[in-house]
């Protein structure tokens, strides 16, 4: 199952995004309108992810290197899976 998508904007802008509520929603715009038919709904919560996170559980719900969005389980996304198999 894949569970991480094309680059996002860089791992800089969503650490700014933590202290900006209006930034952030700039940031969740770009990903509601650059991975269509999916929207921010699809993704988990931004979480960054480096180092050791590779190599223990965070791995499946933290988005690699800060800027790989993580897909959540959602009906749309599962669905585009089944139709990439």
């Amino acid at each position: 199952v894949f569970t991480h998508m094309a680059g996002s904007p860089p791992r800089r802008d969503w650490l700014r995004a933590q202290k900006s509520r209006q930034f952030e929603e700039e940031l969740m715009s770009k990903l509601d309108h650059r991975f269509k038919p999916l929207n921010r709904t699809d993704f988990h919560p931004w979480k960054d992810m480096l180092g050791d996170d590779w190599d223990n559980g965070n791995r499946v719900d933290g988005w690699g290197g800060g800027e790989w969005p993580d897909l959540a389980p959602t009906a749309r996304v599962l669905d585009l899976h089944r139709k990439h198999l």
